[in-house]
């Protein structure tokens, strides 16, 4: 298990869900494990960014002004693909022609 900074960013963030994840709170964990502030909002930052599908695990929060004031776990989206039938079915399930 990896214990990076980001890793207890995002495991804390996660665990609050869905309530709100604030400043303070970034601040205190920072702050207990011996990091320094700025260090855990950059990580927060990258934590912010989309990969290649759009998918960003966490969403930063903004006042008014634009300003954040915390941050949201965002769980991935959820899609299926469905595919048409190549061929209509011939037989029904109890074994009746279906085509004339």
């Amino acid at each position: 298990m990896n214990n990076s900074l980001k890793t207890k960013l995002f495991e804390a963030i996660k665990g609050v869900y869905p309530k709100e994840f604030t400043l303070e709170m970034v601040n205190a964990l920072a702050y207990d494990n011996g990091y320094k502030v700025s260090n855990a909002e950059r990580r927060l930052r990258e934590l912010c960014e989309p990969n290649d599908a759009g998918y960003a695990p966490v969403i930063a929060v903004r006042n008014d002004k634009k300003i954040i004031v915390g941050y949201l776990y965002q769980e991935m989206p959820k899609f299926e693909i469905k595919f048409k039938p190549r061929q209509e079915p011939m037989f029904d399930y109890q074994g009746t022609f279906l085509r004339q």
